[in-house]
């Protein structure tokens, strides 16, 4: 099994923001886990899957586009 890698790491792999990272995770664009800690309630840390990481990266580079996965990679009409 893989090992993930953390937020900010996939944060500079995908040269993107935290926050996107985390709204990546929370809507499925990538997958990861949520590790609770063993302190407070809602605390918990996020590991990403690299393997998710690695295929955002294949789509952006596939399309040409800076940013791929904005808007959940769909083309508006006329693009491509």
């Amino acid at each position: 099994m893989l090992k993930g890698i953390s937020v900010k790491q996939a944060a500079r792999e995908l040269n993107t923001s935290e926050r996107t990272i985390f709204r990546m995770l929370e809507d499925g664009r990538l997958e990861g886990r949520k590790f609770y800690l063993p302190f407070g309630k809602e605390k918990y840390i996020w590991e990403v899957s690299p393997v998710s990481v690695a295929k955002l990266l294949l789509q952006k580079e596939a399309s040409g586009k800076k940013h791929y996965w904005k808007n959940k990679g769909v083309q508006a009409e006329g693009e491509g």
